[in-house]
């Protein structure tokens, strides 16, 4: 089919583990397909059950994740679940390119609230790439 990239979608974490996953990117990377993983972006805003969840919340926990991921050869996230368009949130958008950047880390941030916002943040994409996927603009 030759893709480029292949979603694991929500509850990895749990279903597959890390170890696992590291492995498929291995077997991946032979393939020349980058894996994108899926998190919930949590917060109090954010009731559902999918997870990984809380993994991105802070700018410590984030670029703990975010190291870790680069290290297994993973090439971007997938996150979930944002909780409306108010200054704090766009504010997390902006937090979440700038550290996925530093890790060169493509983000598709999923059913996002203002995809208009995607046109103004191209300074951010420096290699890393992302995604605004608000269900349905691209």
């Amino acid at each position: 089919m030759r893709w480029q990239y292949c979603l694991i979608d929500a509850d990895w974490d749990t279903k597959i583990g890390y170890d696992k996953i590291a492995e498929l990117s291995r077997y991946a990377k032979q393939k020349n397909v980058g894996l994108i993983l899926w998190y919930n972006s949590a917060g109090d805003w954010n009731t559902v059950p999918y997870h990984p969840k809380d993994m991105l919340l802070t700018k410590e926990r984030r670029e703990k994740e975010f190291r870790r991921i680069q290290a297994m050869g993973i090439k971007g996230v997938k996150i979930d679940f944002f909780g409306g368009d108010g200054q704090s949130m766009i504010q997390y958008y902006i937090d979440i390119l700038n550290d996925a950047a530093k890790y060169k880390l493509l983000v598709n941030f999923h059913g996002a609230a203002l995809p208009g916002l995607a046109e103004n943040l191209s300074p951010f994409d420096d290699g890393g790439g992302y995604l605004w996927n608000g269900d349905g603009y691209f």
